[in-house]
């Protein structure tokens, strides 16, 4: 119901995603001697299974990533 909105913090964190509704961040992804994708929301919240999965395949994809 209240989704959280992100703020990137360091060099290596960057936002990936945002809310529609308010523009604020949805996602922040930190790509350095390790790798993070924090979300401000619960993944199972996207509702429409093309969607997902197509956000589940850019996730893994980001993982994968050398």
């Amino acid at each position: 119901e209240a989704p959280d909105a992100l703020v990137p913090e360091g060099n290596n964190s960057r936002p990936v995603y945002h809310y529609s509704s308010n523009k604020t961040i949805a996602a922040v992804l930190f790509d350095g001697e390790y790798k993070v994708l924090s979300l401000g929301f619960p993944f199972e919240s996207i509702t429409d299974p093309q969607q997902r999965n197509r956000f589940m395949k850019e996730i893994l994809q980001f993982f994968e990533s050398p």
